[in-house]
């Protein structure tokens, strides 16, 4: 990009001075720090309460109430009126549960690996694909007098990967309306990191990974109306994002890590992030730049 396609130095902004990158840049070395990544896997279960509504429980609790049965250890296909490890999941009422882990979809060549991020025109809306090593969804049902009970085991196949996609809020300013704002002030410092790490991957993906900053996310690679399809929009979607919304915690288990003192002189004070889209010649953003023009 040349100097004169940049606006970053316009009086308006304000900034001291400015770490730019491109959308290109960003995508090749987040997919780059996916392949490496090792995040923890993530399971949540549920259990029915005394009204049949899915409650939230720790695993390691679930299979001790189980008798030592664990549900993604239970095969697809299973037989509830004759599995041993489905009866014991019944008898603990367990209804569902998935479990997951942030990295690369595996079975796909690196270019075709979808963007992890995509900038838009502005900082607001930023549109995050969150992409998964590893997804797992189980069900049981219990069935009824007009149903037998029935087993769901299914995983994200190889190839095919269930990717979720959320417009998330990057502006990291106290006085406007974004999801920043409204954080508690230790948070808000943590998350604004001005330490040695705070122009990393590894924080860019805590905010956008950060469920405080996230619209609902919607969901692609699975087939619309199926069983799977409820589940994963109605629990991991509609439950467990709202519960890590309503913490703001990271959806799928990043960490902030804070460094050292870094070694230079220079002290950041505050920081923030904008987006300033490519122009061209007539001064409209072009929509899809081409790498030379990025």
């Amino acid at each position: 990009m040349s100097a004169s396609q940049s606006q970053l130095s316009a009086a308006r902004y304000g900034y001291d001075f400015v770490v730019a990158t491109t959308q290109a840049s960003i995508n090749a070395t987040m997919k780059e720090f996916l392949a490496g990544l090792t995040e923890p896997v993530v399971t949540a279960c549920y259990i029915a309460d005394s009204t049949a509504k899915p409650t939230p429980v720790p695993y390691d609790q679930l299979v001790k109430s189980a008798n030592g049965s664990d549900p993604f250890k239970v095969p697809s296909g299973a037989d509830p009126s004759a599995n041993a490890d489905l009866k014991n999941l019944m008898g603990a009422r367990f209804m569902m549960g998935f479990r997951a882990q942030l990295g690369l979809p595996p079975g796909l060549p690196p270019a075709e690996i979808p963007d992890v991020v995509t900038l838009g025109s502005d900082t607001s809306a930023v549109t995050f694909n969150l992409l998964c090593s590893e997804f797992t969804v189980v069900e049981l049902e219990p069935g009824s007098g007009y149903a037998p009970a029935s087993w769901m085991n299914e995983s994200q196949p190889s190839g095919s990967p269930w990717m979720f996609t959320s417009k998330v809020d990057l502006r990291l300013s106290k006085a406007d309306q974004g999801a920043y704002s409204k954080l508690p002030p230790a948070v808000q410092e943590k998350i604004q990191n001005l330490g040695g790490s705070a122009f990393s991957v590894q924080q860019l993906l805590f905010d956008l990974d950060n469920a405080a900053f996230d619209s609902m996310p919607s969901m692609s690679g699975v087939k619309p109306g199926t069983k799977l399809d409820m589940v994963l929009k109605q629990e991991f979607i509609g439950a467990y994002f709202a519960q890590m919304q309503a913490t703001g915690q990271p959806f799928l288990g990043c960490a902030i890590t804070q460094s050292t003192t870094p070694v230079s002189t220079l002290t950041l004070t505050d920081l923030n992030m904008e987006v300033c889209p490519l122009v061209g010649t007539n001064g409209q953003p072009i929509l899809k730049p081409t790498r030379a023009q990025q």
